[in-house]
C-alpha cells in the first residue's frame, strides 16, 4: 500500500479508481472481460478484486499471471474482500508496468532508503520482480521505522515519504 501511495504522489498513479488492466502487460490482456475490466487499483488494495484465485492454484504454475488472470471472477469486483495474495501481486505488476526501471530500484529510493533501512530481503514472484503479497523480511527496529512513518503522517526525520491524505486515506 505504501508503494502505491508513493506512486500517486510521483504521479505515476493518477488515482486508485484506475482499471488494473490499463497497466497489465499486452500479453495478458486477452484475459480481459466485461467483468475483470471493472477491477481497480482500490480493489486489489482492499483484496475486493473478485479474483478466486489462491496461493496454492498460482504459485506452483510456471506463469503466475497468466493463472491468476485467466479464470473468471469470482465475485464481481468491489462485492466482497476475499484474503488472498493474487491482488497485491497483480498490485506489484502493474507498478512495475508503469515504470522505466526496476520496481525494487523505485521501492529502495523512495521507501527503505530515505528510512535508512538497508537491510532487507524481498520475496519475488516468478519473473524475480518483488512480490507485494508477502515475504518482506527486514530487522524489527525497521519494522519500527515503517510503523513510526505511519504514526508520523508520513514524515520521518522532517522529511515526506508518504503524503499525509495517503496515510489518512489507508487507514
Amino acid at each position: 500500500s505504501a508503494m502505491i501511495g508513493i506512486a500517486i504522489d510521483d504521479g505515476i498513479i493518477a488515482n486508485t479508481q484506475e482499471s488494473v488492466y490499463d497497466y497489465l502487460p499486452k500479453s495478458y490482456q486477452y484475459t480481459k472481460d466485461e467483468a475483470k475490466a471493472k477491477i481497480t487499483i482500490e480493489h486489489l488494495l482492499t483484496m475486493s478484486s473478485g479474483i478466486g484465485v489462491y496461493e496454492d492454484d498460482y504459485q506452483e504454475t510456471e506463469d503466475w499471471l497468466k493463472t491468476v488472470l485467466e479464470p473468471k471472477l469470482k465475485y464481481e469486483a468491489g462485492t466482497r474482500t476475499n484474503y488472498m495474495s493474487a491482488d497485491p501481486f497483480l498490485l506489484s505488476v502493474n507498478l512495475s508496468e508503469r515504470l522505466s526501471y526496476p520496481l525494487e530500484f523505485y521501492m529502495h529510493q523512495k521507501l527503505f532508503g530515505p528510512l535508512g533501512i538497508d537491510n532487507y530481503i524481498l520475496n519475488t514472484d516468478d519473473q524475480g520482480n518483488p512480490y507485494f503479497a508477502g515475504g518482506l523480511c527486514m530487522t524489527p527496529r525497521d519494522m519500527l521505522k515503517f510503523g513510526q512513518l505511519y504514526l508520523n503522517k508520513g514524515m520521518w526525520k522532517g522529511k515526506r515519504i508518504l503524503s499525509e491524505k495517503w496515510i489518512t486515506d489507508s487507514f
